[in-house]
C-alpha cells in the first residue's frame, strides 16, 4: 500500500482497498490486476497461489507499480468486513 501511495494513487481509491498486516501475509489486500505493469515483493502462499499471481491476483500491500495500473478488489480476500468489489483506475502523471 505505500508503494501504491509514494507513486501518487489518489487516498479514495486507497480506501477501497481493505488493510490488514501491510506485509504480505494476511491476504486482506488481495486484488486482481486488470491492465498495467508491476512488481511484487513477497507474499504468502497461503493467500496468493503462484497460479494466482501468474493470473495477475496480488496483494495490494506488495504491489510496486512500474506504470498505470488498473486494479479490482478480490471478494474472497480474507476481510472481515464484507465489501462489493470495487474497479479503480488512476492515471499517474
Amino acid at each position: 500500500m505505500q508503494a501504491l501511495q509514494r507513486v501518487g494513487v489518489a487516498p479514495a481509491l486507497l480506501a477501497a482497498i481493505p488493510v490488514g498486516c501491510r506485509g504480505g501475509g494476511c491476504g486482506v489486500c488481495r486484488i486482481h490486476v486488470r491492465a498495467g505493469e508491476y512488481r511484487t515483493g513477497r507474499m504468502s502462499r497461503k493467500h496468493i497461489s503462484e497460479a494466482d499471481e501468474t493470473a495477475g491476483t496480488v496483494l495490494a500491500c506488495r504491489v510496486f507499480p512500474e506504470s498505470d495500473l488498473e486494479i479490482e478488489v478480490d471478494p474472497s480476500a480474507a476481510n472481515p468486513i464484507t465489501r462489493s468489489p470495487t474497479i479503480a483506475k488512476q492515471q499517474r502523471g
